[in-house]
C-alpha cells in the first residue's frame, strides 16, 4: 500500500506529465507546414511522443530516489551493516515489548516492519515456522517473555555469532 508521498508523487507525475504533453501537442499545431501535412494524427503523434518522455524521465527520477535511499541504508553484506542490522533488531523488540508485550501483536508488528523485511532472508525454518504458528515456541520458566520473543531474540544471537 502506498503512504501520502507515493500517491502525491503519481499525482504529480499523472498531472504534469498530461498537462506537459497536451502543450507540446497543441504547441505541434502551431506549425502551419505540420498541421497541413499531418492534421489531428500529428497531434495525436506528437501527443504520445510527448506523453512517452514524461513518463520516462518521472520513471528514471523516481528509481534514481529509490537507489539513493539503498544507498543511505545500512548494507547487509558489510560487517558493520551486519551488526547495525542486529542492534536494530534488538531495539525492535525492547520498544516492541515495552509496548505491549502480547505474542500476536509482537507478530504484527513484526511482519510489518521493514526490519523483518531485511531479516528475512537469514532466519532460520525453525523460526519461520514459529511466526506463522505452526510451531508452538514455549519460552522458559520465569520468564515474561512470549515464546515468540524469545525465538526472535534467539535468531537474532545465533546471527550475531554466525556474522562475527
Amino acid at each position: 500500500m502506498l503512504r501520502a508521498g507515493g500517491w502525491a508523487w503519481i499525482i504529480f507525475c499523472w498531472l504534469t506529465g498530461l498537462t506537459g504533453a497536451v502543450v507540446v501537442a497543441w504547441a505541434s499545431t502551431t506549425g502551419a507546414w505540420y498541421w497541413t501535412t499531418f492534421n489531428w494524427a500529428g497531434v495525436a503523434a506528437a501527443f504520445l511522443c510527448a506523453l512517452l518522455i514524461f513518463a520516462t524521465s518521472f520513471l528514471l527520477v523516481a528509481l534514481a530516489v529509490v537507489a539513493l535511499q539503498r544507498l543511505r541504508s545500512p548494507s547487509v553484506t558489510g560487517i558493520d551493516g551486519r551488526l547495525a542490522l542486529v542492534s536494530k533488531a534488538r531495539d525492535f523488540v525492547s520498544e516492541t515489548v515495552r509496548a505491549n508485550s502480547d505474542e500476536e501483536f509482537f507478530r504484527e508488528h513484526l511482519e510489518s516492519d521493514k526490519l523483518f523485511f531485511e531479516l528475512k532472508p537469514h532466519l532460520s525454518a525453525g523460526f519461520m515456522s514459529a511466526l506463522t504458528g505452526r510451531t508452538a515456541v514455549v519460552p522458559p520458566d520465569r520468564t515474561k517473555m512470549s515464546g515468540l520473543v524469545w525465538a526472535f531474540l534467539g535468531e537474532i544471537d545465533r546471527l550475531e555469532k554466525q556474522w562475527q
